[in-house]
């Protein structure tokens, strides 16, 4: 019976310890379970009470900076807005600055243009008045050589000429077209026209350097009669011979002697004349 019940206890002592084992590892679930389900939320919800707390802080500090900013923003915003009214207003004014630019390039064009015709109508009108002193002036010049011409032989007429008995005398009676030229160069501006007066003296200078020029370059031709005088008057005296016991023979003979001098005579006029017109 004895050892039956110290089996017995034995047995139960066992179950106690391991009861007591059992219950301590049950404690420690407990306590585990207990940190986790009941310490630990209450820790983190403390700090995230504390967290959130800093974050409201900053979020109200943030608040009043950005109600501190909105009078600068909305000063910015009408400044925006007045630089966006200016901005329209520089380009509707740079817009009728172009237009300005156009129809001022066009006007200037139309004016450049309208100067340019004026300019050839000027050149033109110019050419026309240098021409027209040209002419007036060589009509002068022609006008004096004529006169030359004519005072050369103003004492003696074709009938002296041919009844002359000094050689020297009828040679001398043609007047070139050379030497009519060459004196009224010699003897400066001519002005046999009134109206000559008004030709420059630019344009007169001119006209007798060249005139003087051409002259030069054709003195064997112009220095020369086309007629021989001398030829003229032997066939003169031939005739008179001939006919010397009819007086009204001599008298036709005369007139028709004289007439060939004085268009031998105006021959050399013309060539004198013909020369100028090359300066029209």
């Amino acid at each position: 019976m004895a050892k039956g019940k110290k089996k017995k206890d034995k047995i139960i002592d066992s179950y106690l310890s391991r009861s007591s084992h059992i219950s301590q590892i049950v404690l420690v679930a407990l306590a585990i379970f207990g940190y986790f389900y009941t310490v630990r939320p209450v820790y983190q919800n403390q700090l995230l009470a504390e967290e959130v707390s800093k974050k409201e802080t900053r979020l109200n500090q943030l608040q009043k900076e950005i109600d501190n900013f909105n009078p600068q923003m909305q000063t910015l915003r009408d400044k925006q807005t007045g630089l966006e009214l200016e901005i329209k207003n520089l380009q509707e004014t740079k817009t009728q600055a172009e237009l300005q630019v156009e129809t001022i390039q066009a006007e200037k064009k139309s004016l450049e243009l309208s100067i340019n015709q004026t300019k050839k109508q000027l050149t033109m009108a110019q050419a026309d008045v240098n021409l027209a002193y040209k002419k007036i002036y060589i009509e002068s010049f022609d006008g004096a050589v004529l006169f030359e011409f004519i005072r050369h032989n103003q004492n003696k007429s074709s009938f002296d000429i041919l009844n002359e008995k000094d050689k020297a005398s009828t040679e001398n009676y043609f007047l070139t077209p050379y030497d009519a030229i060459h004196a009224v160069l010699q003897e400066g501006n001519p002005q046999t026209l009134e109206i000559s007066n008004i030709v420059p003296q630019k344009i007169r200078d001119k006209l007798n350097n060249s005139i003087r020029t051409i002259l030069e370059e054709h003195k064997h031709n112009l220095s020369r009669p086309l007629t021989d005088i001398n030829t003229i008057i032997n066939a003169y005296e031939t005739e008179i011979e001939i006919n010397k016991t009819n007086t009204n023979a001599e008298f036709k003979i005369g007139m028709n002697y004289a007439e060939k001098l004085n268009a031998a005579y105006q021959k050399e006029m013309k060539r004198a004349s013909d020369f100028l017109d090359q300066f029209y």
